[in-house]
């Protein structure tokens, strides 16, 4: 029945609905219960995750009164839960479905169960290229634990389905994925909102001091990207500002990274410190002599880029902010 995909939606609600609760733990021969079939299923809906869920009790360990636990957690032969087979089925995660099953599914218990492979259902995601900022924002908006999740990543090819065995893979916050997804971004249109950093930021702060590959923050990966914003650096400056401190493997720090890739101009580091003082009082490295050891002020670089353009509304500005 959960695996029909012939019948009509409504017909197949219907059939749903009248599943006993104790029939909802029935095992095939794979040890699958029909919700994980049902997941798999193309047709497979919103209304319909909550159809075969409906009635049973939040928690509870009675076989005969199954709770809602014990049936999303339940795992088949090769430790997958229902939410493994939804997260790698294409036709859950189509825009028009992805607010809803994410809404139901963010509540199911089982995030962090791995498979035989080791991976969890957001890896599924990933793997099969439907992680994106809409799924992650979605999934943090239902259950805000899920910011607290580990990704499966390759930090050089962010975009790319990764094997868990693969040498140059890691584990990364979401938050960091969606930091390493912006600064991949090939146009402007794949790039990742503030909006949504900013959401997942609020449901795990910590996740802004944590440091991913080469020593890099989320602040780090944000800086090196091609269409990152005041507004992007924000996100984390405001949550924690001691971030724009911390130095990565080769010593820089996120001014260094933003002014390497010549993305770091006098507007931007006045509208920083308006926001986060703390950013006046941060060393850079002094550009102008790669070699040197000594770092020098936000105000000594800010006083070098005006004297190389000292144009007149950057002098006023200037002026104003000091």
């Amino acid at each position: 029945l959960c695996a029909s995909e012939t019948v009509s939606l409504g017909s197949l609600n219907s059939l749903i609905a009248v599943l006993t609760l104790e029939s909802r733990l029935a095992e095939d021969a794979y040890r699958r219960i029909p919700l994980h079939v049902l997941c798999a299923n193309r047709l497979v809906t919103g209304t319909l995750l909550e159809t075969i869920l409906r009635g049973q009790p939040a928690s509870g360990d009675n076989p005969k009164q199954p709770s809602r636990q014990m049936v999303t957690s339940h795992v088949d032969e090769t430790k997958r839960t229902p939410l493994h087979y939804l997260c790698s089925n294409r036709h859950a995660w189509t825009p028009d479905k992805i607010e809803k099953v994410a809404k139901i599914s963010g509540q199911w218990s089982g995030w962090d169960q791995q498979d035989c492979n080791g991976r969890r259902p957001i890896d599924m995601l990933a793997l099969n290229r439907l992680l994106n900022d809409a799924a992650l924002e979605a999934l943090v908006g239902s259950r805000r634990d899920i910011a607290k999740l580990k990704i499966f990543t390759t930090p050089d090819e962010a975009h790319s389905p990764v094997t868990v065995d693969e040498e140059s893979t890691c584990s990364v916050s979401p938050l960091h994925w969606l930091c390493l997804q912006h600064s991949h971004a090939s146009e402007r249109d794949a790039s990742v909102s503030s909006s949504t950093l900013q959401k997942v930021v609020d449901a795990f702060p910590d996740a802004c001091a944590i440091a991913g590959p080469a020593g890099n923050t989320p602040l780090h990966v944000l800086c090196m990207g091609k269409y990152t914003t005041p507004a992007h650096l924000l996100t984390i400056s405001a949550a924690l500002s001691s971030c724009w401190e911390e130095q990565n493997e080769n010593g820089d720090r996120p001014l260094d990274l933003l002014a390497a890739e010549r993305r770091l101009t006098p507007a931007t580091v006045f509208d920083l410190i308006k926001h986060t003082p703390r950013v006046a009082e941060v060393p850079m490295k002094d550009m102008r002599n790669p070699w040197s050891k000594e770092s020098i002020t936000v105000l000594h670089w800010i006083c070098y880029t005006v004297s190389r353009d000292p144009g007149p509304d950057i002098r006023s500005s200037l002026l104003g902010h000091l």
